[in-house]
């Protein structure tokens, strides 16, 4: 098999708010979209080589195997999400990382734009400057460029 290309498909709370953070946070761009009813449901961000899917849609991979189109729902009639903290503290261990010429620069330009990261750039046994953020539906990036 030889891939082509890769793109995370991710579940999220509420699209308009992942936008915010992935649009106006980390300078995404948002290059495909789907709406339905005036609510955007589905979008694909893209920054340089790196593209994320969001959806706010029920999974269609349920607990017990089947692909019943049929989800829980709030009391407001949004799907339920059960995101990344549905796993124990530290059980989920996806961290994606994403490299950029400057970890110092890129932590800068966040904290001007209101993220705040979890942690400082600081240089790893690994040979990469790196710091951690969290984005609202609690997936975690690692962003680091190589220590020269």
């Amino acid at each position: 098999m030889n891939l082509l290309g890769a793109i995370y498909y991710v579940r999220v709370a509420d699209v308009e708010r992942s936008l915010r953070f992935y649009r106006d946070g980390l300078g995404f761009v948002v290059s495909s979209r789907l709406e339905e009813g005036g609510h955007t449901f589905w979008a694909q961000v893209t920054n340089g080589a790196f593209s994320l899917m969001l959806s706010d849609r029920p999974s269609r991979f349920v607990e017990d195997g089947s692909h019943d189109g049929e989800h829980e729902h709030d009391a407001d009639g949004h799907h339920i999400f059960r995101g990344v903290e549905a796993a124990a503290a530290g059980e989920l261990n996806l961290v994606t990382f994403l490299y950029v010429a400057s970890a110092d620069d890129a932590y800068r330009e966040l904290l001007a734009k209101g993220i705040t990261p979890l942690d400082e750039p600081a240089d790893m046994f690994y040979g990469l400057r790196e710091f951690l953020v969290r984005d609202p539906d609690g997936y975690y990036y690692a962003i680091g460029s190589r220590i020269a």
